[in-house]
């Protein structure tokens, strides 16, 4: 059984490829997404970005939230636009009609940080498009070199309690798809020593990984994207294994 814990409307394309393939898949969101953004405000961000400044999106949770002011919303294509991954930068280029730079190799903000363009940022303005939680990293590292940087909360993490005669059954060999740390921690309240040996846990970064190490997990398989398309692949090859 593959346990699906991404947040709509990822998770549920997901088990539906899965589905479809014949593999026994579930959602199992561990948050919903709430959305934060007020058109006004985040349109008023963008218009005090001067020309050459920059906007960062670091997840497609963003652009969802941001879809639902599509129209109320301009993005000036005198700014420079990055991403964290490949599919962040497809749904933000829709928006703002021109190039967006991200990452090939691992979706994460140290793999960001480290192209060309994010080297010499001057003392440019940056504004950040995220969640309510995230990681500092991005912003202290640009800061450090120059950068004046700003976030913008775009969209809110709410707790969900999962469906526990699921996660929970020991007669059923798992495995559980983790995309970020907050869905880790939260997860570990419901997960007993017993579980975290049996179990497989599938997640999308080594830093993710690590801290799964450390709290006690046992089978642990990095695989450094959150990308569905990526997902789909390891778990089809997984199974086919026997995993």
């Amino acid at each position: 059984m593959i346990i699906v814990t991404r947040p709509t409307p990822y998770g549920e394309q997901l088990v539906k490829q899965l589905n479809a393939v014949g593999l026994a898949a579930k959602h199992i969101p561990l948050f919903n997404i709430v959305p934060k953004v007020d058109p006004i405000d985040l349109q008023l961000k963008l218009d005090q970005l001067a020309s050459g400044d920059m906007v960062i999106v670091v997840s497609p949770q963003v652009l969802n939230v941001i879809a639902q002011f599509e129209h109320q919303l301009h993005f000036p294509k005198s700014l420079h636009y990055a991403a964290i991954g490949q599919k962040t930068a497809k749904l933000l280029q829709h928006y703002t009609a021109t190039s967006v730079i991200y990452p090939l190799t691992e979706e994460n903000s140290e793999a960001l940080l480290s192209l060309p363009r994010l080297q010499h940022i001057g003392q440019r303005r940056i504004l950040i498009l995220r969640g309510d939680k995230g990681r500092e990293l991005l912003a202290t590292t640009l800061q450090a070199r120059g950068a004046i940087t700003e976030y913008y909360t775009c969209y809110q993490r709410q707790p969900i309690k999962p469906i526990l005669s699921v996660i929970q059954d020991n007669s059923i060999d798992k495995i559980i798809i983790i995309t970020n740390t907050e869905s880790l921690l939260y997860l570990e309240q419901f997960i007993n020593e017993t579980q975290k040996r049996t179990n497989t846990l599938l997640v999308s970064s080594a830093r993710i990984g690590e801290k799964a190490n450390a709290l006690g997990w046992h089978k642990i398989i990095t695989i450094n994207s959150a990308d569905n398309r990526k997902l789909f692949k390891t778990l089809i090859t997984l199974c086919h294994n026997g995993q």
